[in-house]
């Protein structure tokens, strides 16, 4: 990627999050941000631990959660960080509806996954 294109993208990302600010969107700062990837395997584990259902024929079966994250461990990079939020609400969602976890749980994950 050349210099001149990172540095657009660059100017391009500051401007939309200041427009956002603008308009009292809420805005992670860096140190906010969750490392996704890592919160993911951290929720199979707890789903693990816990004992939830492998339900192989469904789609939200600790099977089906652990192929979620072996797509996402083989293609990170073509994952926005958008996308990689939307599978790791539903691998949350899903641990929750399986009574394996709780909303504390996944909130307490998150935080301890946060860069800063």
């Amino acid at each position: 990627m050349s210099e001149h294109f990172e540095d657009f993208v660059a100017r391009g990302v500051a401007a939309q999050v200041a427009a956002d600010r603008a308009i009292g969107l809420a805005v992670p700062d860096a140190e906010d941000e969750v490392n996704q990837i890592k919160a993911f395997r951290d929720t199979l584990a707890l789903a693990e631990e816990r004992g939830m259902d492998e339900d192989p024929d469904s789609d939200v079966g600790l099977a089906h959660l652990r192929g979620m994250l072996a797509t996402v461990e083989q293609t990170a990079d073509s994952f926005s960080p958008a996308k990689l939020g939307r599978w790791l609400g539903w691998v949350q969602s899903a641990v929750v509806a399986a009574k394996v976890g709780t909303l504390d749980d996944m909130r307490a994950i998150n935080n301890r996954n946060k860069a800063g």
